[in-house]
């Protein structure tokens, strides 16, 4: 059973896709490669798709590229079906709560409309 991965748009505000098209072409192959990993297996390691505690059911798929970090955060829609949100470059240890809460709020306005 695959999983089909949808780039979530609100609005004019930048999304996954648009993070995705300004990475360099090293970035990018590595990021489209986890990104198919996750759609085409039933399992996942941890290393690269893992459920946040302490979120509204938000999920983060992990690339790691050359000692840069890329997080898209993402929700799911249904048991095949990936809702992505939003994306970054992580600097720190520690998961950007600013992005998690920005995952959780398209999240909000996605089922409510």
């Amino acid at each position: 059973m695959g999983r089909i991965i949808k780039f979530l748009k609100i609005d004019n505000k930048k999304n996954v896709e648009d993070f995705i098209n300004t990475l360099s072409i090293i970035e990018k192959k590595k990021t489209l490669f986890v990104l198919k990993l996750i759609s085409q297996n039933e399992r996942i390691a941890n290393e690269f798709f893992k459920k946040l505690k302490n979120t509204d059911d938000i999920w983060e798929i992990k690339i790691d590229v050359n000692q840069k970090f890329i997080r898209i955060f993402c929700f799911l829609e249904a048991q095949n079906i990936i809702i992505a949100t939003n994306a970054y470059f992580k600097k720190q240890n520690k998961t950007d709560k600013k992005q998690i809460k920005l995952a959780e709020k398209y999240k909000k306005i996605y089922f409510e409309n």
